[in-house]
C-alpha cells in the first residue's frame, strides 16, 4: 500500500477489524489474506467483516460494492472511500 500515514492508518485499522471479526489471533491477517489463504473467512466471516466495518466507520455500503470483495486489500479499498478526513 501507499506509504502515505492515512493510508497506513487504514491498513492497519481494517486488518485490525477483520482480526476482531474473524476471531483469529493477532498477526494472523496481513496485506495479502483472503478468503482463499485463510480457513476462517468465509462467507459467514465476511459478514462479520463488513459489520465490523459499518459499524467503525458508521456507514452502510451498497450490495454492489460487495459484489467481489474477497481480500484485505479489498476491505482496505472499499474503506478508504468512506474514512473520515482527518
Amino acid at each position: 500500500m501507499n506509504a502515505h500515514p492515512e493510508n497506513q492508518l487504514i491498513e492497519q485499522k481494517v486488518i485490525e477489524l477483520i482480526t476482531l471479526a474473524l476471531e483469529v489471533e493477532p498477526n494472523t491477517i496481513q496485506i495479502h489474506s483472503s478468503m482463499d489463504n485463510t480457513h476462517q473467512w468465509d462467507s459467514m466471516g465476511n459478514l462479520k467483516i463488513l459489520v465490523e466495518v459499518e459499524n467503525y466507520l458508521q456507514c452502510q455500503f451498497e450490495l454492489d460494492e460487495l459484489i467481489n470483495i474477497r481480500t484485505v486489500k479489498d476491505w482496505i479499498n472499499l474503506a478508504t472511500g468512506r474514512w473520515p478526513k482527518i
